[in-house]
C-alpha cells in the first residue's frame, strides 16, 4: 500500500474534524456522521487499509477516534481487555461509527473507566487490562486535577492528610 493510500483523503480528514469538533460521535444522532462514514468508506473503497486509516484518526483526534492498529486492536480483543470477538471488529465504515459510537457510549455511561479514546490508548500502551484501568500519567492527572482539590476542601486545614491521601490514591 502507498503512503498516499495510508495517509487520510483531504475529505476524509474534514469529515472527522468537523464531526468530532460538532460532538458528532456521541451516542445521539448528529447530521455529520453521514458525511465522516461516506468519506471512510471511499477510502476504503479506493483501496485504503481500515486499520492504517483509523491509527491515522487516532493521530488526528486522540480522544474522539479508536484506532483500530495495535497496541490498543490488543485491548479490544483480549479478554482481560474488552473481550471483542476478532470476527466482531470493525471491516467497514459503519461497523467503525458503530463500534466508536458504542464505546464512547459506555465511557460516558461510566461502564469503562476512560474518559476518552486517549485514555484508552494509554492503558493498551502500558499493558493494562481493563480491570487495572487508567495508565500511570492518566491516573496521576485525575488525582491531581478533580480528587486533590475536594481533598483539600474537605480538610482546609490538614495539608499532611491530603499528601497522605493522594499518595494512597497513586500507589499500584
Amino acid at each position: 500500500m502507498s503512503s498516499e493510500q495510508m495517509n487520510l483523503s483531504r475529505e476524509l480528514e474534514n469529515a472527522a474534524l468537523e464531526c468530532a469538533d460538532m460532538g458528532g460521535f456521541g451516542v445521539l444522532p448528529s447530521p455529520y456522521r453521514r458525511a465522516f462514514v461516506d468519506a471512510l468508506q471511499s477510502d476504503l473503497d479506493a483501496g485504503a487499509d481500515l486499520i492504517g486509516l483509523t491509527a491515522s484518526l487516532a493521530k488526528l483526534r486522540p480522544e474522539e477516534m479508536l484506532s483500530l492498529a495495535e497496541p490498543l486492536r490488543g485491548f479490544l480483543t483480549s479478554p482481560e481487555g474488552l473481550g471483542i470477538s476478532d470476527s466482531d471488529l470493525p471491516i467497514d465504515a459503519m461497523d467503525y461509527l458503530s463500534l466508536l459510537v458504542f464505546l464512547r457510549g459506555e465511557m460516558d455511561e461510566g461502564h469503562l473507566p476512560y474518559r476518552d479514546f486517549c485514555e484508552m490508548a494509554h492503558a493498551a500502551g502500558e499493558g493494562r487490562t481493563l480491570a487495572e484501568g487508567l495508565a500511570r500519567s492518566d491516573r496521576e492527572r485525575l488525582v491531581r486535577q478533580r480528587i486533590e482539590p475536594v481533598l483539600r476542601r474537605l480538610w482546609p486545614r490538614d495539608d499532611a492528610r491530603v499528601a497522605a491521601e493522594v499518595a494512597r490514591l497513586l500507589e499500584e
